[in-house]
């Protein structure tokens, strides 16, 4: 049972959080039970249901990768290569067909020229190949949204909720499948490194327009990396550890862990902690203020850690000295070894993926409070200071991490075996969506912030009040 435990929570926290956990994870109430149509008999519990396969999560989390790696090479392959013309140009051919046939065979008389325009401004095979880089940012921000609402799969049904699923019953699934979920994130590590350095080392050969499409759509894939990353930096082995920091330096993120453990995790939900969103705070106020502070906090952290440890070299220990030294000389060596065309890339990549990793941030925790106690301490971390997403379709490319609640509860929880809180804040729309709102505050408050105050008010508490306590 302690194996479950986020090591850097106090004890005392370590012990509520386990009282509380299983005592949530007694049987559902028989109507709920039945209305959402949850399988409550043993035999079906210890069958591993088929949204949760470690296939599903394989898959999903290299869609992007594989759009990205689609793109360059359908962008290097000459117009007369075999499979060009069976994947790019017939089908484009057939499209445009399609469209200009429709037309004069069914509403002829509306307009003769309909399909001498379409005709006209039907786009080449060089352009749909040119513009193929926005494939993954579609994918993410628009294609996965659809799929949201247009998909069946949300709901607790789909998903492993406290009061249904107690920790045996999810071991029960899962352990056969155990070495394969563990080796994914380290596959993955593997297939987006190869995707990075060869994008990086081929981008000299585009075109400006090209060049910035391919800059930011390897920046999409790069913030879908960092849900992964952190998947592995809670774990214990090196070999997980060393995979998080390499996606990790690929946006120049490597004070994440520190920050994020350390900090994060023991001050979520009040205003000392960078990564939480206080309320009326935008998304642009926000990464400024999280990435700066979580950065000047990690160095304090690590600080800390090295004036407890002993010998005159003790400073060759600071896991902060070897992340900058490590930040700056990777585009260093990009610039040396392939060239300034890439070292633009990789900087453009790095602003953009930051920015979206941490407009994660923004929504994971926007507006949740902690009480603050008479002596000036904060109540304990509970499912009620992080949002949880029923979306079963987002959770494969954010690897599960909108199932937050339950990850702050136990930080070394594997993803697969992450639950939802029955009492835990829920977000209206998935990740994708969520972002896309925060990029218009006014849009986004109008959405939360009845939200924020419908949630505390059930609980009985005076958010205005909780508000006033900082």
């Amino acid at each position: 049972m302690s194996e479950e435990l986020l090591t850097d929570q106090p004890l005392a926290q370590q012990k509520t959080n386990m009282l509380e956990d299983e005592s949530s994870t007694t049987t559902a109430q028989g109507a709920e039970s039945s209305a959402l149509s949850i399988p409550s008999a043993n035999k079906k519990k210890a069958t591993l249901p088929f949204w949760n396969h470690p296939i599903m999560y394989l898959v999903n989390i290299h869609i992007l990768v594989c759009l990205h790696a689609f793109s360059w090479w359908a962008l290097l392959q000459t117009a007369n290569h075999p499979l060009r013309k069976h994947i790019i140009s017939q089908p484009l051919s057939f499209i445009q067909k399609t469209m200009t046939y429709i037309p004069d065979t069914v509403v002829p008389h509306v307009n003769q020229n309909i399909s001498v325009i379409l005709s006209e401004y039907f786009p080449s095979e060089e352009t749909v190949i040119s513009t193929s880089f926005l494939s993954s940012p579609l994918f993410g921000f628009v294609i996965l949204p659809i799929a949201e609402i247009v998909l069946p799969f949300k709901g607790v049904q789909y998903l492993y909720e406290n009061k249904v699923y107690d920790k045996k019953d999810i071991d029960d699934q899962t352990n056969k499948y155990k070495l394969f979920y563990r080796v994914i994130p380290l596959i993955y590590t593997v297939t987006l490194s190869a995707l990075f350095w060869f994008s990086l080392t081929r981008v000299h050969l585009l075109t400006i327009e090209q060049f910035l499409m391919h800059s930011f759509s390897l920046a999409v894939v790069i913030a879908q990396s960092g849900a992964i990353s952190h998947e592995m930096l809670h774990k214990r082995t090196w070999l997980e550890k060393i995979c998080s920091r390499i996606i990790l330096s690929y946006h120049s993120y490597l004070h994440f862990p520190l920050e994020h453990v350390y900090s994060h995790h023991k001050k979520l939900a009040t205003y000392e902690d960078a990564a939480t969103a206080r309320y009326g705070e935008t998304v642009y106020t926000f990464v400024f203020r999280s990435s700066f502070t979580g950065y000047m906090n990690a160095w304090k952290i690590d600080m800390e850690n090295v004036k407890k440890k002993k010998g005159k070299l003790r400073w060759l220990k600071s896991e902060m000295l070897w992340s900058t030294a490590a930040t700056i000389a990777l585009p260093i060596i990009i610039y040396q070894f392939i060239g300034v065309a890439a070292l633009a890339s990789f900087i453009i990549t790095c602003i953009v993926a930051i920015f979206l990793v941490e407009s994660v941030n923004y929504v994971e925790h926007y507006g949740l409070m902690r009480r603050k106690r008479d002596d000036g301490t904060y109540e304990p971390v509970n499912e009620t200071h992080s949002y949880d997403a029923l979306f079963r379709v987002s959770s494969y490319s954010y690897f599960n991490i909108i199932f937050h609640a339950d990850h702050h509860f136990y930080g070394q929880r594997e993803y697969y075996k992450l639950r939802v809180y029955d009492n835990s804040p829920k977000l209206p729309y998935g990740y994708g969506t969520m972002i896309l709102l925060s990029f218009v505050p006014p849009l986004f408050f109008s959405v939360m912030h009845p939200i924020l105050f419908d949630f505390y008010e059930k609980r009985g508490i005076d958010y205005n009040k909780m508000l006033q306590q900082e």
